[in-house]
């Protein structure tokens, strides 16, 4: 975070990225960029926050975008990231000719193949289009596609035992559940895209 630098020019800044794994370094990267400092009366657009989410496959998840300019200047919303890049991709639709605010709608409808641990992370930019320099907010979230909960389930006694049966996932690349046996009722409610 640089806030405020009082002299303008031109700067250069380097920054050196290192893997490591058990505690060893295995490589780094180094990566530069260059800074202009101006005088400008302009204040950046502001994109609203957004939220971290989770979405079951074969649902479409749906949500806007809003980025506002307190100098009424137009705005161009943009949005990137791995859900673009897959099969099946995720789309960003925002109108050019905005005002002052722009708000951009993300569609994605997810199949099974998104499933995966890790979240897919999405970056949304917003620039306005005042000169000499155009300014921009950024923001990052991350989607998290699991798979379908099981669907129909039912518990049968027999003796000892208790048989457990649900219908066949939708999803053939979901490897499993974990299944758990306690006496009495525990009154457990599972939260939006809780998956345990």
């Amino acid at each position: 975070l640089w806030n405020s630098p009082k002299m303008q020019g031109e700067y250069n800044i380097a920054f050196l990225i290192e893997e490591w794994r058990n505690g060893n370094k295995i490589g780094f990267i180094t990566r530069d960029m260059q800074i202009t400092i101006v005088t400008c009366d302009n204040k950046a657009p502001v994109i609203e926050p957004v939220k971290d989410t989770c979405v079951e496959a074969g649902t479409t998840l749906r949500f806007d975008v809003v980025a506002t300019d307190a100098d009424l200047n137009a705005i161009k919303l943009t949005a990137a990231g791995a859900p673009f890049q897959i099969a099946n991709p995720a789309v960003f639709i925002s109108p050019d000719d905005s005002v002052g605010r722009n708000t951009g709608t993300f569609r994605w409808e997810t199949t099974c193949s998104h499933v995966r641990k890790n979240p897919y992370q999405v970056y949304f930019k917003a620039t306005d289009n005042d000169k000499p320099v155009n300014l921009f907010d950024l923001k990052t979230m991350n989607i998290t596609v699991i798979g379908p909960a099981p669907g129909n389930l039912t518990a049968t006694s027999l003796g000892n035992s208790i048989q457990v049966k649900w219908n066949k996932n939708r999803c053939s690349n979901i490897n499993g559940y974990k299944v758990y046996r306690r006496n009495g009722f525990y009154g457990y409610i599972p939260g939006y895209c809780e998956t345990g």
